[in-house]
């Protein structure tokens, strides 16, 4: 029975020991180690921006030469130079957006200043809701999010209605649509 509590003891003393002594925590440390990152194009990115060829209006977006998605819609093959004047235009399945990450996102755009008054973007079918502004952010999934492999269209609206626009006029002149992806709130 004393052999007992003599190794009870003997536990409790390389506790109480171990606990004194510290948690084995350091100060600073250094480590190297090797990073690669690859540069994709946008078809190929863990966010695809594509343009299938089976897509509707496919024609307007195209990948530009350093791997961007481009969207023009200047001119069209059957030889239109753009929308009228005082007029809305809706664009059914212009591109695709691809979640080829390791998580769910919500995806949402922000236009450039030169563009705002003018164009919106929405999920295909559901023309009239914006997924432009992350107050709008666009959750295909079942779950409320662009699971891992998912894909959705998206179109996109010009409205001149109410503008001072004359012919001949090029929206943006440059201006840009910036694609954002997010996980969902609150997970980390």
């Amino acid at each position: 029975m004393q052999r007992r509590k003599f190794v009870i003891g003997m536990g409790a003393l390389a506790s109480g020991t171990a606990a004194a002594v510290g948690t084995g925590a350091f100060t600073s440390a250094q480590a190297d180690r090797t990073l690669e990152v690859a540069i994709a194009t946008d078809s190929d990115a863990y966010l695809a921006l594509r343009s299938p060829h089976h897509l509707e209006n496919t024609e307007y977006a195209e990948e530009a030469e350093n791997g961007e998605l481009r969207l023009d819609f200047t001119q069209n093959s059957a030889g239109g130079e753009g929308v009228n004047v005082n007029s809305e235009y809706y664009f059914d399945d212009v591109f695709n957006v691809k979640n080829q990450g390791t998580d769910k996102i919500e995806v949402w755009f922000e236009l450039s200043e030169e563009l705002e008054p003018y164009v919106d973007l929405y999920p295909q079918g559901e023309r009239g809701n914006s997924i432009v502004g992350e107050e709008n952010a666009h959750n295909p999934g079942h779950d409320g999010h662009t699971a891992v492999g998912s894909s959705f269209e998206v179109g996109l609206e010009v409205d001149v209605t109410n503008a001072e626009v004359e012919p001949e006029t090029v929206l943006g002149g440059g201006g840009a649509i910036t694609v954002h992806a997010e996980l969902e709130e609150g997970r980390y």
